[in-house]
């Protein structure tokens, strides 16, 4: 996905960065190299969380999809694409995808969901 980076943070060492994307604004930590601000970069997005359907992951009636921050947790709404027997699960963030690992019952297929996370990985991919 494509993000540019708006505001860096150094702790230790490990990067804070809030970042912006054609779906929204939002929080998480970087992965590699300090980077720029203003800068354009292809990310992975990685949430190392297991996450449990009807509670971080839920049914959402809103369409468009989009990336924030709520109660200081990462979010973002997008399509339920698939989900293997294990748990991994992708999501469809209109071009891009977001892999996960869940547990629980999920919905239907192509239904539209409100994932909540309190962890972000942010990984250059260096395209």
């Amino acid at each position: 996905m494509k993000v540019i980076i708006k505001e860096v943070t150094e702790e230790g060492q490990k990067y804070h960065v809030n970042f912006s994307t054609e779906y929204g604004n939002a929080c998480a930590l970087w992965i590699g190299e300090k980077p720029q601000i203003n800068k354009e970069y292809f990310v992975e997005f990685e949430i190392p969380d297991v996450l449990c359907w009807q509670k971080d992951i839920i049914f959402s009636d809103k369409e468009e999809c989009t990336i924030g921050m709520q109660n200081n947790k990462f979010c973002f709404i997008g399509v339920f694409e698939s989900i293997e027997d294990d748990g991994y699960t992708v999501i469809r963030l209109g071009d891009n995808i977001i892999s996960i690992e869940t547990q629980g019952e999920p919905p239907d297929l192509g239904s539209n969901v409100k994932l909540t996370a309190n962890n972000l990985l942010l990984y250059d991919v260096n395209y």
